[in-house]
Order: C-alpha cells, then structure tokens, then sequence
C-alpha cells in the first residue's frame, strides 16, 4: 500500500511538472499567432495540444507499465508543438526495439530537457535522436541531442531535478530499469534508460 501511494504520488509530480505554466503560455500564445496567419497550422498545433494535455492528465493516477507505442505517441505530439515553435530543429526516432512496456512519462521528459537544456543553449538549430534498441538482457531507450552539454554531475534546475528524479524511482520501482545521463560540453548529452527483460515485456 505505501509503495502504491509513493508512486502514486510520484506520478502525480511528474504529471505537474510536464503541464508547466510557461509551456502552457507558449503553447497558447503561438496558437493565438498562427489562427490569424496560419489557420491551417493553428487547427493542427490545438490538435497536438490537445492530445498532449490529454495524455497527461490520463496518466495522472496510473502506476503501471505501459506499452513503449503509447508512450512515443506522447512523445510525438509534444514534439509536433515543439517544432512548430522551433522549426529549425530536427528531431529523429530510430526504433529497432518496440515489444515492451515502460512507466509513463518518461521519454517525454528526457526529450524537453535535450530541447530547454541542450538546443536552446545553441545560436540555432540542433538534432534529437530517440532511439530503440535491446540487448541480450536490456530494453534500451536512448535520447541524445547533439547541444550545448555541460560538466558532470548534472547542473539540473528544481523542475527538471524533480522531474529526472521521478523517473529514476517509477523506473526502479515498477520495472526494475535504471536510467544514466552523460554529457560533453559542446558536444551534446545523451539519457540512457535501460529495463531488464526478466522484469518486463509485452
């Protein structure tokens, strides 16, 4: 029962942490932008939006694994806003591994920090690549940015702090998996999450 309750409150933060006020803001002032320039692309940005809030709010109290489809469904819908707000930015998925399950909310946040703290720090531009992959023992989900980078240990602010330490405990917690974050400076950073096959798989 306590455990339940830890992740329950786990996601919970994590959940809060991803609809952030100035995302939201943004979010909100580009679409204003676009319905009288661009209506066409104002009517997809709502769409993705609302896919994205959709998302969510409907893991907000789950504490199970869910299938890695889903969870890149997510990931692509808040990259659909991203782009439209950077459009010189390249984000890149190569999914040679697909068959299991994960925490929710995990990849997408690994993806706003390579954009918020690896591409924003860059004059333009800027590459993300989410990648699949799996070993003899390990499901693997890597996502690498070639930004700014930084020096070791990881200079995290308190949002992605909170955010980056939720998804080490539901990692744990509920599959087993661990997640690791290297970074060069001026060369990019790379989060690495990794699940035991024993532990979970579709």
């Amino acid at each position: 029962m306590q455990k339940e309750t830890e992740l329950t409150d786990s996601y919970t933060k994590i959940m809060m942490s991803q609809i952030q006020q100035h995302f939201i803001c943004n979010t909100l002032g580009t679409i204003e932008q676009l319905c009288m320039e661009q209506p066409e692309m104002a009517s997809r940005l709502v769409h993705d939006f609302s896919l994205y809030l959709r998302g969510n709010f409907r893991e907000m109290n789950s504490n199970v694994p869910i299938p890695l489809s889903q969870e890149i469904e997510h990931v692509r819908h808040y990259v659909a806003i991203e782009q439209i707000r950077f459009p010189d930015m390249t984000i890149r998925f190569e999914l040679h591994s697909e068959e299991f399950l994960l925490p929710a909310l995990t990849i997408q946040p690994l993806v706003e920090n390579a954009i918020r703290h690896g591409l924003m720090g860059l004059e333009s531009g800027g590459t993300i690549l989410i990648s699949t992959y799996e070993t003899d023992t390990y499901y693997c989900v890597s996502v690498a940015d070639d930004g700014v980078g930084f020096e070791t240990p990881l200079p995290v602010d308190g949002e992605s702090h909170v955010g980056l330490h939720n998804i080490e405990w539901r990692l744990k917690s509920m599959c087993g998996g661990a997640l690791s974050v290297e970074s060069t400076p001026g060369r990019g950073t790379r989060a690495l999450i990794r699940i035991p096959k024993e532990e979970i798989q579709v």
